[in-house]
């Protein structure tokens, strides 16, 4: 309704009454963190400002007690954590793409200085100096290296956006560019620094020179420095310090958009790629001698001489298999993680719901809701869901009650393989063992009739007395229905309609019979009730009288029964210490003749004042011997009864906090007082119960022996909170469910997953590994092709004698391929290796959630490991075809040309 202020002000009453309310909400779509960081200042300083100077600027005010509050700086105080977290996430990729970067820049940097250091021999011959051999070989260097990094920057922002938009990465886009300057800044630093620092050696020391030119080691200076040790020690202290903080981001109260992320962290996984990859190295040599030998055996010249060639060089080729074989460990790994991200969102979503839908507050008949909801499209299992809070001792519990015949067949609730000590359906198999109770309704009943007659020695005031009839469904949920009593001694029947019992879930079961007295009694009456049949009458007309079952009869149904003396029972006297109970309540009970049930029945006693609600006295239906509950009297001469056991499935939160585990049997209170006690055997146990919150304990029953058991007890029958769903098309489930008043609010797994997966943090965390896997392979195609290059270049007058010695092109274009091809499998095959076992350690503690804590459940390496091989097969497959192209293309040599006297290739 809209109405004018001024004329609603000047209405009587409504003048000093009155609420103005300016709401602001801010375009934040398009803000930086620095900006959204200034936001927030100024938001806060304006909500603690003094109103008359920061809002009528010292104007006479408007309204009185004008006040300014915000929410924003709170909302925005709330993304640190998640934006720290994704910024320490990111760095993991880009920090293995920085190490592949450093690697190849390195290797040409090494390649250019060996082809500087001729050049640079001849001018210190010719009395060049340190200082003139530098500037001129730091010139030449920048004339290069500097124009490539600055077309680089300009490059950057249309190769990521384009980057971006072939991903489909919403709500991402590129930074300000200081990010992309400092990268250029330390890819000019190593290659610099790589090329510069041998040139200076050689100009300063010229023996130099001869060790370029000497045959390099079998092992490389890292192994003759154990420095793949010091390497090997330092990625376990990284590894132990992310298995202490769960992860690469310390929690820190005080920190804020600007803040930098742990490097020992960040960069722990770095340190444990070179570890692994330098330790793999040990294998190169052994490797060599080991082809040196298979090729011994073989005929012809290409193969002893390639593996000769090999096990005589391995220092030489120990760079570009570090190179490959990290840049195959750092693809297969990011092929792991992303492949193991979708599973894992599935799995956090699973964990949410609890099932394919979940649908709380479902309207309509309660005995249809079944049928309604089993005909939606793609359902293929449903289950109720009943909850309520009780106490095992002093520590809260919430008890989950579900149909587990039902939730087995169907796979409810979403639980993974390692997060109980059994499948479900054997998990939930004992949840049934308890003893049948009730009176089976017939085939598909549309109606009871109940042939009743009762008289009262006392007239009952309005608005009357009413018959009630509990009727319990397959899924263990009840209805109660109720008709008016006339209590005037003669025979009368009664109609209970069943309103569509065909689609209600069956057999029905008649569970308990009580009968209401209103509030309106003045004085303690006494019922005698009469019922000599109750007939199911199905929808064609058909007439079935109820029998009680074998083993089971009529019994009291409450949560403390009163001595009949106490209630003044007609033939009793109440005894001096009994004490007057308040409830109504049966006198006697009895079955035998032509009645199916004969009872007398004490009214309750009025209370003052008056309570309008009156008072139920039950009766239910239950087994004589095994399976009924155990009677206690308590002193005064009150009956307290404690119902059969129930068997429970409880979770690890609940098993630590009351000192269980699985075959204990344990008291559950449903209330503080104690006289509600359930005995509970657990039976199975879980980590989690998916659905519910971690760390608060919660125990698992079966729907319909729970309902019995608190039939025996008279307390309320469980109600459904909500509906699980499992289904084999959950879109099509949910368009049908979705915007449907009468479903209640419903909750789709798939939808959560989606939204985990649309999640801007966890998009630009896909973003980098993605261009981990897709660069990575480049890298290491760029270090095979310096190694093949610089080979072919060192070795030319070889391969020149080797043509003069009568070698065809086609032998010496076998020997470089088996060379390279050697060359490249090894580092393919122990980078797979590499990888797999990198994700196995590091996916759960580089993959958080936004809170800094590791992703709840756990994030498993197994979806990814089928990912993480292709890739790495894969990528093994494009540098073989690309060695192969490339020693075809390297193999043409000019014999002439190679073999001028002075030519040293």
């Amino acid at each position: 309704m809209l109405v004018d202020g001024a004329r609603l002000a000047g209405l009587p009453g409504f003048a000093d009454r009155m609420l103005a309310v300016w709401v602001a909400l801010p375009d934040t779509g398009r803000s930086s963190l620095p900006e959204l960081a200034a936001l927030r200042d100024r938001v806060a300083a304006f909500a603690r400002s003094d109103t008359a100077r920061s809002v009528y600027r010292g104007a006479e005010p408007a309204l009185a007690d004008t006040s300014v509050r915000s929410g924003l700086p709170g909302a925005v105080d709330g993304q640190v954590v998640p934006v720290l977290t994704a910024r320490a996430e990111t760095a993991v990729p880009l920090g293995l793409l920085a190490l592949l970067a450093a690697a190849v820049l390195v290797l040409t940097a090494r390649r250019l200085a060996d082809a500087f250091a001729g050049e640079q021999a001849l001018r210190s011959s010719r009395g060049a100096g340190t200082p003139r051999l530098l500037a001129t070989a730091a010139g030449e260097w920048a004339l290069a290296a500097v124009p490539a990094a600055v077309g680089g920057l300009l490059l950057t922002e249309p190769l990521l956006a384009a980057v971006l938009r072939v991903v489909g990465a919403q709500g991402l886009a590129a930074g300000d560019g200081r990010t992309a300057r400092w990268a250029a800044g330390f890819a000019l630093l190593v290659h610099g620094t790589a090329l510069l620092l041998p040139l200076a050696r050689q100009a300063v020391d010229p023996s130099a020179q001869r060790t370029l030119r000497a045959r390099s080691p079998r092992r490389p200076g890292l192994q003759r420095a154990g420095a793949d040790l010091v390497l090997l020690a330092l990625a376990a202290f990284g590894f132990l310090q992310l298995r202490r903080y769960e992860g690469v981001v310390v929690s820190n109260a005080d920190a804020g958009f600007d803040s930098w992320v742990d490097p020992t962290l960040v960069l722990a996984p770095v340190v444990m790629a070179v570890a692994g990859g330098v330790l793999l190295l040990r294998l190169l040599p052994a490797v060599g001698r080991l082809l040196e030998r298979a090729a011994g055996r073989a005929r012809g010249l290409v193969l002893p001489l390639g593996a000769w060639r090999l096990s005589r060089d391995t220092g030489r080729q120990a760079v570009p298999v570090l190179v490959t074989l990290l840049a195959v460990a750092c693809s297969s790994l990011a092929a792991g993680v992303l492949a193991a991200l979708p599973a894992s969102d599935r799995d956090r979503a699973a964990y949410t719901v609890g099932a394919d839908l979940r649908l709380s507050g479902v309207s309509g008949e309660p005995g249809q809701r079944h049928a309604t909801l089993a005909a939606l499209p793609g359902v293929t299992g449903l289950t109720p869901v009943a909850e309520q809070s009780a106490f095992l001792g002093t520590a809260l519990v919430r008890t989950v009650a579900l149909d587990s015949t039902a939730a087995s067949a169907a796979g409810l609730p979403r639980l993974r393989p390692d997060q109980a000590d059994r499948p479900v359906p054997e998990l939930l198999s004992p949840l049934t063992a308890v003893p049948a109770q009730g009176i089976a309704l017939p085939g598909e009943p549309a109606a009871l009739e109940a042939t009743v007659q009762a008289s009262t020695d006392l007239p009952v005031p309005a608005p009357g007395l009413l018959l009630k009839l509990w009727i319990q469904d397959a899924d263990g949920l009840t209805e109660q229905l109720t008709l008016p009593l006339t209590a005037d001694g003669r025979p009368h029947s009664l109609t209970f309609p069943l309103p569509d019992g065909g689609r209600r879930a069956r057999p029905l079961t008649l569970s308990r019979l009580g009968v209401h007295f209103p509030g309106t009694v003045a004085l303690r009456s006494t019922l005698d009730l009469r019922l000599p049949t109750i007939t199911a009458v199905g929808a064609a007309g058909g007439r079935t009288d109820l029998t009680l079952p074998p083993g089971q009869g009529w019994a009291r149904s409450g949560k403390v029964l009163a001595a009949p003396s106490a209630l003044g029972c007609p033939g009793t006297e109440r005894g001096r210490s009994e004490e007057v109970p308040d409830q109504a309540e049966a006198c006697s009970w009895q079955s035998e003749g032509a009645d199916l049930l004969h009872t007398v029945i004490r009214s309750h006693e009025p209370p003052v004042p008056p309570d309008p609600v009156g008072a139920d006295a039950v009766l239910a239906v239950q087994p004589v011997t095994g399976g009924a509950p155990v009677l206690r009297t308590l002193p005064g001469g009150a009956v307290l009864p404690t119902p059969p056991t129930l068997p429970a499935v409880a979770d690890r939160a609940l098993l630590d906090a009351v000192g269980a585990r699985v075959g204990d049997t344990l008291p559950l209170n449903w209330e503080r007082d104690g006289r509600s006690t359930q005995q509970v055997l657990i039976t199975g146990e879980v980590d989690v119960l998916p659905g519910y919150a971690r760390g608060q304990g919660h125990l698992l029953l079966d729907l319909r022996a729970l309902a019995a058991n608190r039939t025996l007890t008279g307390a309320a029958p469980p109600v459904a909170t909500h509906w699980w769903l499992a289904s084999s098309d959950p879109a099509a489930t949910w368009a049908a469910v979705d915007g449907h008043g009468g479903f209640g609010r419903p909750e789709s797994a798939l939808r959560v997953a989606d939204g985990l997966a649309d999640d801007p943090f966890r998009a630009g965390l896909r973003c980098a590994w993605l261009l981990v896997m897709a660069t990575a392979p480049l890298f290491a195609v760029t270090a095979l092709t310096l190694h093949a290059v610089g080979t072919v270049r060192s070795r030319r007058r070889e391969f020149a004698v080797l043509r003069a010695l009568g070698v065809r092109r086609a032998e010496l274009t076998a020997l470089l391929r088996a060379e390279q091809v050697a060359v490249t499998v090894l580092p393919v095959l122990l980078g797979g290796l590499l990888g797999l076992l990198l994700a196995a350690l590091l996916l759960t503690l580089t993959v958080l959630d936004d809170y800094a804590r590791p992703v709840f459940p756990a994030m498993a390496a197994a979806p990814g490991r089928p990912a993480a091989v292709l890739t790495a097969l894969a990528g093994g497959l494009l540098l073989t075809l690309a060695v192969l192209v490339l020693t075809r293309l390297l193999a043409r040599v000019d014999l002439v040309r190679a073999l001028r006297a002075g030519d040293d290739g």
